[in-house]
């Protein structure tokens, strides 16, 4: 196997995500310093790029798989956005308790300054994966339920040539 051929060893993938981190956490610090709801800043910061980072993960899987099978064009990012939202607003919610009241403005701020960074990594993902699609061995499973056809290009796909067995999502193609 040539060298270009290689996976980036699990360590180092894992070394860069959690490098990536510190950043973020740093962009939410700075966000939440000043504001209303800077007495919960730790607590808000250090939650928040677990939250970044798990939900991230999910959000990146979910889209980046959907924009490589159909396309970057039908992505769920806006539906999966607002579910993220909403994960968000609970979890900054748990953390503020009753300060809704008192400290609106900044709290919604927050979540949605949050939420934008789980949005970045989802557009990352859908960017990276989709030009999986234009490939022989992407196209060939997202065509597979027309029945090998490629309706948008107007072309029959041979999958069995591109190096799929020819039977993607269950159906022959």
């Amino acid at each position: 196997m040539a060298l270009t051929e290689r996976d980036i060893p699990f360590n180092i993938v894992m070394g860069v995500i959690l490098a990536c981190m510190v950043p973020t956490g740093l962009l939410l610090y700075l966000f939440v310093q000043d504001s209303e709801i800077s007495h919960h800043t730790t607590t808000l910061v250090i939650l928040s790029v677990v939250f970044v980072l798990v939900t991230g993960l999910v959000v990146a899987a979910v889209c980046g798989y959907m924009a490589r099978l159909i396309g970057a064009s039908n992505s769920p990012i806006s539906g999966v956005g607002i579910i993220v939202v909403l994960a968000s607003a609970l979890l900054i919610k748990v953390v503020t308790g009753n300060e809704h009241e008192t400290n609106a403005p900044a709290l919604v701020a927050y979540t949605l300054f949050t939420a934008a960074v789980v949005f970045g990594i989802a557009t990352i993902s859908n960017d990276n994966f989709a030009g999986f699609e234009d490939r022989p061995v992407g196209r060939c499973h997202a065509v597979a339920a027309a029945g090998g056809v490629d309706y948008w290009r107007g072309v029959r796909v041979d999958c069995d040539s591109a190096g799929v067995a020819g039977d993607a999502a269950g159906l022959r193609v």
